[in-house]
């Protein structure tokens, strides 16, 4: 199912979420891609102050599966689900 950049980045924590929004060109946020590892890819890495091999731990841990539970409030409730 393809999503915005921006959706997908709402599958990682908001820490991570964060930063990833801060070095992605916002131009490109409503583009639409097919998944969360496309996704974290619109940006190089190199080029961040966090770099290459945070963001690759990142990918690695999206190849896991790391982030495929996520926290959706509901009601001021914070319920896990799972994808």
């Amino acid at each position: 199912m393809e999503k915005t950049i921006k959706e997908w980045f709402d599958y990682l924590p908001n820490n991570v979420k964060q930063k990833a929004l801060n070095n992605v060109n916002s131009s490109i946020l409503n583009e639409k891609t097919k998944s969360l590892y496309l996704a974290i890819n619109a940006f190089s890495w190199a080029d961040t102050d966090e770099g290459y091999t945070y963001w690759s731990k990142i990918e690695e841990d999206i190849e896991r599966g790391v982030f495929d539970k996520i926290e959706i409030p509901i009601k001021g409730i914070k319920k896990k689900l799972s994808l």
